[in-house]
């Protein structure tokens, strides 16, 4: 697998600010996909968070260094240093293949055996929304991608066999 940090998701245009966004290449074999990936700023500030360390966690309360990562976290943009390259840790986030699995597995299972009508009503979308049948359209591509290059037992077992985190 490779992953590659990107500044947007160009399925997803409503993503928070402090998002991160990755473009990934899945591979099993001679089959390959690409797939894009995103994460939301609380997965993104849990990380920062989660890197620091362990006096540091003890000496500031949770919603203090937060806000002090997210302040940071604004500087650095602002300063034009990218994602992850702020402080003397310097760490980056950065997805792993569970979690991309994870996430192409979940979203497979809301359109598996499902009409766009279903989906939308499963999900709350609107089924007049175009924004909501391009969802349902690139998670049906994916879809297709991930179970062509894993097999269909395969697929089937990530989809209904295994446990999502």
């Amino acid at each position: 697998m490779s992953v590659i940090e990107t500044g947007s998701n160009p399925n997803m245009s409503d993503m928070m600010e402090r998002s991160a966004h990755f473009m990934c290449v899945i591979s099993k074999g001679n089959q390959s996909m690409i797939t894009n990936f995103s994460v939301g700023s609380g997965i993104v500030d849990q990380f920062y968070f989660d890197q620091l360390p362990a006096q540091a966690k003890k000496d500031q309360n949770l919603q203090r260094m937060t806000v002090h990562i997210k302040n940071c976290l604004d500087d650095a943009r602002k300063n034009g240093v990218r994602r992850g390259t702020f402080g003397p840790y310097r760490p980056k986030f950065e997805p792993s293949i569970v979690d991309i699995l994870d996430c192409l597995a979940s979203d497979a299972s809301c359109t598996d055996q499902s009409t766009f009508e279903d989906f939308a009503s499963d999900l709350g979308y609107d089924s007049d929304s175009r924004k909501a049948l391009a969802t349902f359209e690139t998670i049906e591509r994916q879809s297709k991608e991930l179970r062509l290059m894993l097999g269909r037992e395969a697929f089937e077992t990530l989809l209904y066999e295994i446990e999502r985190q």
